[in-house]
């Protein structure tokens, strides 16, 4: 993930690795801290960090791109190789949830989520009142993942000490993953 990001091609290009990077909401942007110091990046810097990320293996597409508070959609999910799916979501504030947890798929496996049968989708929400961004994530990995530390989420909100993206990116190396950022609006 990070080698095709903007901010550390040049890194990976010059050092031939990636950095160990914690990622951290801080002061109105995001901390970067590794063993040679930190970096506070302003929101709309940080920005540039999350784009549409896709995989060959795993595809993720939600029914709606730009929403407007109280508007529902759904995650179509498609796994074209065998393995654990997990799906993901981090808020603005860099809190993450975890919607599906470690769901065995085999090859060529299609997930609605959540259930149209079930359920009216996932209802986009303002952050405090505010214009924000959800950010999903996908992961399809060989081995089942620890998502013990992440709060699954249902119809109630995250408490404020839920762990964040930076915990998913651990992942990201020895998985298939895909993201997507949805903007969500006022009325």
């Amino acid at each position: 993930y990070w080698s095709n990001t903007a901010l550390l091609q040049n890194w990976v290009e010059q050092h031939q690795c990636l950095p160990n990077i914690d990622i951290e909401r801080f002061a109105g942007g995001w901390q970067l801290t590794n063993s040679s110091g930190q970096l506070v990046l302003p929101e709309a810097q940080y920005n540039h960090l999350f784009f549409n990320h896709h995989s060959s293996f795993l595809s993720l597409e939600s029914t709606r791109a730009r929403l407007n508070a109280g508007d529902h959609y759904f995650i179509n999910l498609s796994a074209q190789k065998a393995g654990y799916l997990s799906l993901f979501q981090v808020y603005e504030d860099g809190s993450t949830g975890v919607l599906l947890e470690n769901q065995q798929v085999s090859k060529r496996t299609n997930i609605e989520f959540p259930d149209k049968r079930l359920y009216d989708g996932i209802e986009a929400l303002l952050n405090q009142g505010q214009e924000t961004y959800d950010t999903n994530i996908a992961l399809l990995c060989p081995h089942k993942i620890d998502t013990s530390r992440f709060e699954k989420l249902d119809e109630s909100r995250l408490s404020t000490d839920t762990p964040g993206f930076g915990l998913i990116l651990r992942y990201l190396e020895k998985c298939d993953f895909v993201m997507e950022r949805l903007s969500i609006s006022k009325t």
